[in-house]
């Protein structure tokens, strides 16, 4: 079995069976907080595409919705 260090697990996480093998069978508990982390560094391009058109939309074009609320 390979001993991986910290930053190969990050790489390997898309094509090696054997880094989930090791993770399985040796981490004991940090696997699932790399699980984790993995799903928020996927997660964060659109979390940021989402987060620059909602800004987007507050500033441009909600203004001109809230004027026609009436008081």
């Amino acid at each position: 079995m390979k001993k991986f260090s910290v930053f190969h697990p990050i790489v390997f996480a898309f094509f090696s069976k054997e880094l989930y093998r090791g993770v399985a069978r040796n981490w004991k508990g940090t696997g699932f907080c790399y699980l984790l982390l993995l799903v928020a560094l996927s997660w964060l391009p659109g979390m940021l595409k989402l987060h620059t058109g909602i800004n987007k939309f507050a500033t441009e074009s909600a203004p001109k919705f809230v004027r026609q609320i009436p008081t």
